[in-house]
């Protein structure tokens, strides 16, 4: 079959040929026999075609390195923004009080400071105490300490027996009764 191009070029034949990696087509190659002057074979387009697919692999295969490249170096600034928070965590002592976001737990947090709560809690369990004021669970209070939930419920309790109380509500009135007494 006769087109223009062969016509214009004055070629013997030409053939072209898609490359289509993951079945969208990108490009063609194109291919002649002009300097020979000899005649398009079924080999010849056969080749083109081997070509076009392989073409297409390594194409694919390029373009897939560096989507993955792209993707390391997200991962690796990620794991550095990461990192960094990390070393601030544990290079900041976790503070409950007048800095603190949660108004509520600030307000709380005034109520029992160490001068007026006394010395029957540890520090530890006057901040657990602080956040049972606010209505925090053991889940809500473990993630705001950074401790587990099983140490939670160990201070939780260690506070109620210390107090007297039946459950944690009445612990946050024992306490602040006695902190006013002593006032």
């Amino acid at each position: 079959m006769r087109h223009e191009w062969v016509e214009v070029t004055e070629t013997t034949g030409y053939v072209a040929c898609p490359v289509m990696p993951a079945g969208h087509v990108i490009g063609f190659l194109q291919a002649d026999c002009y300097g020979s002057r000899r005649r398009l074979t079924e080999h010849d387009c056969d080749n083109l075609w081997t070509f076009a697919e392989g073409f297409g692999l390594i194409f694919e295969r390029t373009v897939m390195l560096e989507r993955l490249e792209e993707q390391r170096a997200a991962v690796r600034t990620a794991f550095g923004r990461a990192e960094d928070g990390i070393a601030q965590l544990a290079g900041s002592e976790i503070r409950l009080g007048a800095g603190d976001s949660d108004p509520l737990a600030a307000r709380a947090a005034d109520l029992f400071t160490p001068d007026r709560a006394g010395d029957e809690l540890t520090q530890r369990e006057r901040e657990v105490l602080v956040l049972m004021a606010t209505g925090a669970r053991n889940g809500e209070i473990a993630d705001r300490l950074v401790v587990s939930e099983a140490t939670v419920k160990s201070h939780v309790r260690s506070v109620m027996r210390k107090l007297g109380a039946a459950n944690r509500a009445e612990a946050v009135s024992r306490h602040l009764h006695l902190s006013r007494s002593r006032w």
